[in-house]
């Protein structure tokens, strides 16, 4: 049997819409429509920078012109500027050198002989006396003198630099810190000073100098250190050798360990001097 109010329901809804339109399904959520941007009409976000090349050829002359005065006007300030600060520099180091401590080796005095034992392969030096002297225009805090490095060295080579070198004078060696202020000694412009240096002595392994009768010769190195106001550290070091009193020249420097002991005294060699 036909149901009549579900045919009449049913008829009456399609006959109330809309021509032309559709019922949209139940929860069916739309997305909003946008519009695609027009890809041909997008201009770049950056323009390419010109290199100085190109601003110089697309310059007028006027403009050349102008870039030509201001740069010779920083070529001349620059020089300006450094001739300043070099004059400057230059007065600076010209005035510490007048107003500084100069503190020179004067002599170094042996009081005792030296002799040398080739057997034992050991030498001895007696007491000696160092000098040196204030020959600046400031004074010096503390002076301190010593004697680095003594050698004895054959005349006949063995071809070992350890053996065959005299001692070292050298720019390092006069940047070395030697300063010992617990017996260093204040000096005034002018102002000479005089340490005793007791009796020393030193070792050599050399198979030459183990003939008692091999020539050789003794050097030292006498090294004076000083500190300027401000704390400034200076050192000066001189290359000496042992001259023989009995000795005739030209082997005044040469002697043997059968000849010892010998007295003497030292001599600046003609190498060997450095500063600071």
């Amino acid at each position: 049997m036909k149901d009549h109010y579900s045919s009449d329901t049913d008829g009456e809804t399609q006959d109330n819409l809309p021509t032309g339109s559709h019922p949209s399904p139940p929860n069916v959520k739309t997305r909003p429509k946008t519009d695609k941007p027009n890809k041909g009409t997008n201009k770049p976000k950056y323009t390419q920078k010109w290199t100085l090349r190109q601003h110089w050829r697309r310059a007028n002359s006027a403009k050349k012109l102008r870039w030509y005065a201001e740069a010779i006007g920083l070529i001349i300030g620059a020089s300006v500027l450094g001739t300043y600060i070099w004059s400057n520099l230059q007065s600076k180091w010209h005035f510490e050198a007048e107003h500084r401590p100069l503190v020179i080796f004067t002599g170094l005095a042996l009081l005792g002989p030296i002799s040398c034992d080739s057997k034992a392969g050991q030498y001895n030096i007696g007491p000696m006396q160092i000098s040196v002297k204030n020959v600046g225009s400031a004074r010096a805090v503390t002076a301190f003198a010593m004697l680095p490095e003594t050698k004895l060295v054959p005349n006949n080579k063995t071809g070992d630099q350890r053996i065959d070198s005299l001692p070292a004078v050298t720019d390092d060696l006069c940047t070395a810190r030697f300063v010992d202020h617990t017996i260093g000694h204040p000096l005034a412009p002018g102002e000479a000073v005089t340490w005793n240096i007791a009796q020393a002595a030193g070792a050599f392994r050399n198979p030459i100098m183990l003939d008692n009768t091999a020539p050789i010769q003794f050097y030292t190195t006498a090294c004076v250190s000083y500190e300027a106001e401000g704390g400034t550290l200076h050192t000066a070091c001189n290359l000496l050798r042992f001259a023989r009193r009995d000795g005739i020249p030209p082997d005044v420097y040469t002697f043997s360990c059968r000849e010892t002991p010998l007295v003497g005294h030292f001599e600046e060699a003609v190498v060997g001097h450095c500063a600071n």
